[in-house]
């Protein structure tokens, strides 16, 4: 039994003792509970029947869909440079998915540069998460934060280390994203990361996922920089292109 199986083992047990919702243990679940004030993005994800809503639900319903026919469940969000918005897509589509009938969520922060995705979900803290586990300091289910959103959990990016790319192109990232796939067949897995034309860790990622969605944002990506981050993806299976802050009378949202 591998190092992630025993803990996610552990996780189980605990989760069966403590009567709790997710494979988490009560010390990961005491460090959740320390919240914020959610961002205004996110939070209109949860009103139902807004334009940003119904996007999102069309976009989670392109995810199910190559899980039926692929079986397609590691999604890497990127975008060309920054403030495109790939990490408010990110943690949106991952509450979409969660607010799904049978499938639940996981949301990894990969940006081990610039981790955001902690203070979009109102946490105060991101103290332990992706970073710890992969230089063996925590194991999973230490790593893991359960959040306030119903069937979402997720892995924070943890203390910024010195040497992101080199983690990320760790084969324990790699045993990671298999094994949760793996061991969770209703779990969808989605993963923020840095800008693919700034910095090397999503161009590793995306050769460890099943999909990439490239994230531009109207007005403001340039097509040279959208051309560049194309050509980074070309031995990834790229989905399609997510554009957002279309001008409408609501945020929009839409794949191609």
């Amino acid at each position: 039994m591998s190092l992630i199986e025993r803990a996610l083992e552990r996780a189980a047990q605990e989760r069966r003792k403590n009567e709790s919702p997710l494979a988490i243990s009560r010390e990961v679940f005491t460090l959740s509970t320390e919240y914020q004030e959610m961002d205004s993005r996110i939070s209109a994800m949860m009103q139902d029947r807004t334009n940003a809503f119904e996007q999102y639900k069309v976009l989670r319903t392109m995810i199910l869909n190559a899980n039926q026919q692929n079986g397609e469940r590691t999604f890497l969000i990127t975008s060309a440079c920054m403030g495109e918005g790939k990490t408010t897509t990110s943690v949106n589509l991952a509450i979409s998915i969660a607010q799904g009938l049978q499938e639940t969520a996981l949301l990894i922060d990969c940006d081990l540069r610039n981790p955001q995705v902690h203070k979009m979900l109102g946490l105060r803290k991101n103290s332990v998460g992706l970073a710890n586990f992969l230089r063996n300091e925590v194991d999973f289910s230490q790593a893991l934060i359960e959040t306030s959103i119903p069937n979402l959990s997720l892995m924070p990016a943890g203390p910024i280390p010195p040497n992101p790319s080199e983690l990320i192109n760790s084969r324990k990232m790699t045993l990671l994203l298999q094994e949760v796939k793996e061991r969770y067949p209703n779990q969808f897995i989605i993963i923020d990361s840095p800008p693919i034309s700034q910095f090397t860790d999503a161009s590793i990622l995306s050769l460890k996922v099943d999909g990439v969605l490239l994230v531009a944002r109207a007005g403001k990506t340039r097509m040279v920089a959208m051309e560049s981050a194309i050509a980074k993806l070309k031995k990834a299976h790229l989905m399609g292109v997510v554009l957002n802050n279309i001008n409408s009378p609501g945020p929009g949202y839409y794949y191609y």
